[in-house]
């Protein structure tokens, strides 16, 4: 089954396989966290199930494949401290995450997070002001 269908990209491979052909490559299908298909929007759409998340990368030059295949190992530490957001992908949910370490805190100590998914903010926009509540008061990064 496929679980994400991104259209509408400029896709980038990072591969010369595909040649002439890269230009009508629209569209890609993921299915277990692996890119499954590379194809037109048509083509690539015809394969969502009900289940499907189909995202609109708007013209967004998309690279499969283009990793940072490593980390040094205490900036990796460094950045990983305090509020795990992963798998948040609703704003009500971050807020809560953030409310809940506000609570742990003494007056004026930080809430830091990491591995927090733009998804949240989808119809918002990235702003801090959606957090101040959650917050109390306490200041955010």
């Amino acid at each position: 089954m496929v679980d994400t269908i991104i259209t509408g990209a400029r896709i980038r491979p990072m591969t010369s396989q595909h040649g002439a052909a890269e230009a009508a490559e629209t569209a890609l299908a993921v299915a277990d966290g692996r890119i499954t298909h590379l194809g037109t929007d048509e083509e690539i759409r015809a394969l969502a199930g009900p289940g499907t998340e189909i995202i609109d990368a708007a013209g967004a030059v998309l690279t499969p494949g283009l990793i940072d295949s490593h980390m040094h190992p205490v900036w990796g530490a460094e950045l990983a401290v305090g509020l795990d957001l992963d798998g948040l992908t609703e704003l009500a949910q971050v807020r809560q995450a953030v409310a809940a370490a506000a609570a742990e805190l003494p007056p004026g100590g930080w809430i830091r997070g990491w591995n927090l998914d733009y998804k949240a903010f989808d119809g918002h926009g990235i702003r801090g002001d959606l957090l101040d509540e959650a917050s109390a008061g306490h200041p955010l990064a």
